[in-house]
């Protein structure tokens, strides 16, 4: 469709474009699950109607409150060892500097560790995680090797992070147990990003 067509019906193409980043930056900063998105990616890009454009973003902090803030603190202190997590939600994200020998302990909730932007020491950081009807979410950048291997009962472990080429990446040692639980280790969103894009003929620079 043209530009002068859609002016004719209500939409330009900035304010379609503007939806759709919209909607990648509230995706890639876990505001939206992934079938979400793509339910909503597929109506910014073909709706005639403005008003579904307003719609489909009503509900997120206007494009430019999304993005997290960046420490610009080059002396962050270590976090914590210890995180027990009962009934609850816990984030570790943004910079931070995470300990080299971590303990994470979740009953009935839900915890996240994200080291996209975390400051990880050289060698091995050991995570060790018990997980009884909860969730553990590891996020983990591209040059970070995983070696993870828990135990499961009646529960999920699953490992979506990618091999590491470089002999000299940091490592996270992932150890434990689920018990009617999870603990899933993923790339970044921005990687699902990508693929998501790629199916509806998009890319990053939309």
């Amino acid at each position: 469709m043209d530009d002068k067509r859609e002016l004719q019906i209500g939409i330009s193409k900035y304010a379609r474009n503007n939806t759709i980043e919209h909607l990648k930056k509230a995706f890639t900063e876990d505001m939206l699950e992934q079938d979400v998105f793509e339910k909503r990616l597929e109506i910014a890009i073909n709706t005639q109607d403005k008003t579904d454009l307003e719609r489909i973003v009503e509900d997120l902090p206007e494009i430019e409150n999304i993005q997290r803030p960046q420490s610009k603190d080059v002396s962050i202190p270590e976090s914590e060892s210890r995180i027990v997590n009962v009934l609850g939600e816990v984030k570790r994200q943004g910079v931070w500097k995470p300990p080299k020998d971590m303990k994470v302990k979740t009953t009935l909730g839900e915890t996240s560790l994200d080291f996209t932007k975390a400051i990880l020491s050289d060698g091995i950081t050991d995570i060790e995680i018990k997980c009884v009807l909860g969730e553990v979410t590891i996020i983990v950048p591209e040059g970070v090797e995983v070696d993870g291997h828990c135990k499961v009962i009646l529960g999920s472990f699953n490992d979506k992070s990618k091999n590491c080429e470089n002999p000299d990446a940091p490592v996270l040692r992932i150890r434990g147990y689920t018990c009617l639980g999870s603990i899933e280790v993923r790339p970044p969103k921005v990687r699902i990003l990508k693929r998501i894009l790629k199916k509806f003929g998009l890319d990053l620079d939309h």
